[in-house]
């Protein structure tokens, strides 16, 4: 039975990768992170600005992209970095909440429900949270249940029968699975509701739409090149 995600589960995943990182805060964090081709404080701060847009796309329930960012102060210590971190998961916990059930916004793999963007914003926060731990050199403890809501709502062609965290891993391009296609790096997710799927792995468009407009005729968000 998959279990929906909540808002409480993004402020979750943020204290999940704020304990994992909290006992390195003064250690150099220029040093690479796991993967991603970015150092560690930069992979923070992407994170940190996917939960920001995310959380913006939903609250203006935007049907093309939002030209938002967030400025964390250059020099704020990496124990404010991961402050910033909480806030914004915080942030998001509470948009999503007072959002209506209708609620859609602008993503370029479709038009977003609230549940969509509680997933990719935890995508974001735990992987480049283990990319994190992994430049620093320290443990990271998968958060399983969080991963599995994640894959369950964003991958629906992940393999059921595989753990949370290593669908998760594969489904992001992280690693191969036995039996499972390769994931391209210009992989997706569903982020539209579930229901909206058309049952193929989801890859990026090579030119994202624009906006979405409404298609009365045939009940669904059509996007415009």
């Amino acid at each position: 039975m998959v279990e929906p995600l909540v808002p409480d589960d993004i402020v979750a995943a943020a204290r999940h990768v704020t304990a994992t990182l909290a006992p390195a805060v003064d250690a150099d964090w220029t040093v690479p992170a796991d993967a991603v081709g970015w150092d560690v404080r930069s992979t923070v701060l992407h994170s940190i600005s996917c939960v920001t847009c995310y959380t913006v796309d939903l609250a203006s329930q935007a049907t093309a992209r939002v030209p938002v960012s967030i400025d964390v102060r250059e020099h704020a210590t990496n124990e404010e970095v991961l402050r910033v971190l909480g806030a914004t998961a915080q942030m998001m916990a509470l948009v999503a909440t007072a959002s209506p059930a209708t609620a859609r916004g602008y993503h370029e793999g479709g038009m977003a429900d609230t549940s969509g963007f509680l997933a990719m914003a935890i995508d974001e926060v735990i992987m480049h949270g283990a990319d994190a731990a992994a430049g620093l050199g320290l443990a990271y403890d998968p958060p399983e249940r969080l991963a599995r809501k994640v894959v369950d709502r964003l991958f629906p062609w992940a393999p059921p029968d595989t753990d949370g965290w290593t669908a998760l891993r594969w489904a992001n391009g992280r690693l191969p699975l036995p039996g499972q296609p390769e994931i391209r790096p210009n992989w997706s997710w569903q982020c539209a509701p579930l229901d909206e799927w058309e049952g193929d792995i989801r890859f990026h468009r090579r030119h994202p739409p624009r906006s979405f407009v409404w298609d009365a005729d045939a009940g669904r968000w059509r996007p415009v090149p």
